[in-house]
């Protein structure tokens, strides 16, 4: 990954907060392939084997669940089987699972997607796999990442030879479930890569393992049972790609993250292979045949049926299933759910995908925050605003082969985005929204590792009292930046020094909002996200904010750049913006263009912007136009070189990066 060095690194003394050290503000740039600078604790790091920390003022009226572990996986069979058959109907469960069959597994790749055979692949893949680690990726951004280390998919991206992006194979509104590889010189195709019949129909994202192998992501529904797709692609040859590798995984996808070649994967399955029936008719006879059929079914039932399992397919089309977890690790919480979230690995780097078996727990995870040893989980039973609850699941990854359940606790409110979470040392961070006397409350919790527990150790409340948190940011293990948002958007700046009494160390309330927050080096921030009326709160337009957050009791906005309308899909979706030497892109649609261009082409473009940073100013490389009758969605940009990109669901479009003049665009093949 490419490295760029920290600026001017310093301490300041926080005057606000008392404390025997000062927070460590010092922030670096952050390329897009990078994750959040991260800095050591000025006080020694808390780990699990840690004092236990004193608790200050929690609210202890959160209703958490209960996670047990069963002592073997005949107690785990004996226990589902009784919460089946308690919740167990003629129509299926009554938490709306209906167990079906597994469906069957298609025909490997063929014409251009078919491998070459023997030991000359791997032989090849290995090699340029040490080559490319050598070379780095110096010239080119990468996607843009929450954490450093922890690679995430996505749509469109590049490994400095290629680009790589989805697209839609029938028709502009079907699911982006092809694969296209430009040449950045030409704009043209190298090819076009329709995957496999079973590996196909769902959104595809995408990542590259190295400068060789690009993996692809789905989760593929249908009417039998969804199931998460993993494909490993050879692209040395980027004329001819090839599918090396495939992963068929029961479940749907809650996430993925990559890691050192390690692709961690969390997923939601549902019991499989129980032959329930439905009553033949409407009479009560019916029924009872029906609930008799199907409680024989639960009592006759293997633990494989309960569990999801896997199917890898090798080059040659041999096809080895599996199981995606361990039932010895398996855990249980006091409610009656039967669905099951699931963490496992697949190690990437060889030619053919192989499955390491994790840990499960039950119950529906939403999302997931990946740090590079910790995967959290989380759902949001549905409940009134005032008694939200996010029920959290700590995974520890940080041996990939061997990853278990750490720890288990809840907190109050609504938990909307990964970036409200952090995780470094055993010490878990988190933002959360709730409704209290009709008014919406933000708090932000910090939980420490405590045996098998995450105990909430310190307690921040009212901030932003009936505001909604628009975005987070954990930037050291010392400093985070809350902002929310109604009328003005006041920017908090969170002293955590002490997790067990996190303070306010700075306000600042200025018009609008940042919907997201990128550290620029030399104690900045730039946040990305709308103007709005101070009155009224309605909003006016795009905006880009640079904040100094030198002094953190005192948060300044150094500098504003305002646009009339538009939005940009970085405000809700990370990826679509890239800092690359010392450069900011993003896309903005909705912006009147007609006071810049030909009025008739105004209402079919998007903006492509670039900022940079000159002695606490926001300057403007230039005001690009990548022309689309579509909108901004899925809208990407990267550099390769002094050349920038722009990958929108139909145009692919080329500047240069230092003016953000337009070289070129062309239309996407659509099918």
């Amino acid at each position: 990954m490419n490295r760029i060095a920290a600026a001017l690194l310093s301490l300041v003394t926080l005057t606000a907060c008392t404390g025997p050290d000062p927070i460590n503000t010092t922030l670096t740039p952050q390329p897009s392939d990078e994750g959040s600078a991260r800095s050591e604790r000025s006080e020694p790091a808390v780990s699990p084997s840690s004092p236990r920390l004193r608790l200050n003022a929690i609210d202890h009226d959160v209703k958490s669940l209960t996670y047990t572990k069963p002592q073997s996986c005949d107690d785990l069979l004996a226990t589902l089987k009784t919460h089946g058959t308690k919740n167990v109907t003629a129509y299926g469960f009554n938490d709306g699972i209906f167990p079906v069959q597994d469906i069957g597994i298609g025909k490997p790749a063929t014409g251009q997607n078919e491998p070459s055979r023997g030991d000359e692949q791997a032989a090849v893949a290995d090699s340029v796999a040490g080559s490319a680690q050598a070379a780095g990726p110096d010239n080119h951004s990468d996607t843009n990442i929450q954490e450093e280390g922890v690679g995430e998919f996505t749509t469109s991206l590049t490994n400095g030879k290629i680009i790589a992006t989805v697209r839609p194979h029938d028709g502009l509104f079907s699911r982006s479930d092809r694969i296209q590889l430009i040449d950045p010189e030409t704009l043209e195709d190298l090819a076009t890569l329709d995957l496999p019949k079973e590996l196909s129909g769902g959104e595809i994202k995408l990542a590259f393992a190295d400068s060789s192998t690009l993996l692809a992501i789905s989760n593929v529904p249908s009417y039998a049972a969804s199931r998460v797709v993993l494909a490993r692609l050879d692209v040395q040859d980027p004329k001819h790609p090839t599918v090396t590798s495939s992963l068929r995984l029961n479940g749907y996808l809650s996430g993925a993250r990559l890691i050192d070649g390690q692709v961690i994967i969390a997923a939601t399955s549902t019991p499989h292979g129980l032959a329930f029936k439905t009553p033949e008719d409407q009479s009560i006879r019916s029924e009872r045949e029906a609930i008799d059929h199907n409680t024989k079914v639960i009592e006759d039932s293997t633990i494989d049926q309960w569990l999801p399992d896997a199917e890898i397919a090798d080059q040659q089309g041999q096809r080895v299933q599996q199981h995606v977890v361990d039932c010895n690790q398996t855990w249980l919480a006091d409610s009656d759910s039967l669905a099951f979230t699931s963490v496992s690995s697949v190690d990437t780097t060889g030619s053919t995908l192989t499955l390491h078996p994790g840990a499960a727990v039950n119950g529906y995870g939403d999302r997931i925050y990946s740090s590079s040893s910790r995967l959290i989980s989380w759902q949001q039973p549905w409940s009134s605003p005032q008694e939200s609850v996010a029920h959290l699941v700590s995974f520890d990854i940080s041996t990939p082969d061997h990853i278990r359940v750490k720890a288990t606790g809840s907190v109050k409110g609504q938990i909307d985005t990964t970036w409200a979470l952090d995780e470094q040392d055993g010490i878990v961070r988190t933002a959360s929204t709730f409704e209290d006397g009709g008014k919406q409350v933000s708090r932000a919790t910090i939980l420490q590792e405590q045996g098998d527990a995450l105990v909430p150790v310190g307690q921040l409340d009212n901030l932003g009292r009936d505001e909604e948190i628009k975005s987070v940011r954990w930037l050291t293990p010392e400093l985070g930046v809350v902002v929310t948002f109604k009328q003005t958007d006041p920017v908090y700046t969170i002293d955590t020094r002490d997790p067990s009494s996190p303070k306010v160390a700075g306000e600042l309330k200025i018009p609008g909002y940042s919907a997201y927050l990128h550290p620029v080096g030399d104690h900045q921030l730039l946040g990305i996200g709308q103007q709005a009326d101070p009155e009224t709160g309605q909003t006016k337009g795009f905006k880009y904010s640079l904040f100094d957050i030198r002094d953190v009791a005192n948060p300044k906005e150094l500098d504003v750049r305002e646009f009339s309308g538009g939005s940009s899909n970085a405000e809700y979706d990370h990826h679509g913006f890239t800092w690359f030497n010392d450069k900011g892109y993003t896309v903005i649609g909705g912006y009147n263009l007609a006071e810049h261009g030909p009025e008739e082409t105004a209402k079919q473009s998007l903006l492509v912007s670039g900022i940079k940073t000159d002695d606490g100013k926001l300057v403007e490389l230039g005001r690009g136009e990548l022309r689309t009758e579509y909108g901004y969605e899925g809208a990407q940009t990267m550099v390769i070189g002094e050349k920038l990109f722009v990958v929108s669901r139909t145009v692919i479009g080329k500047y240069d990066a230092n003016s953000v003049a337009q070289e070129r665009q062309r239309e996407l093949a659509q099918n």
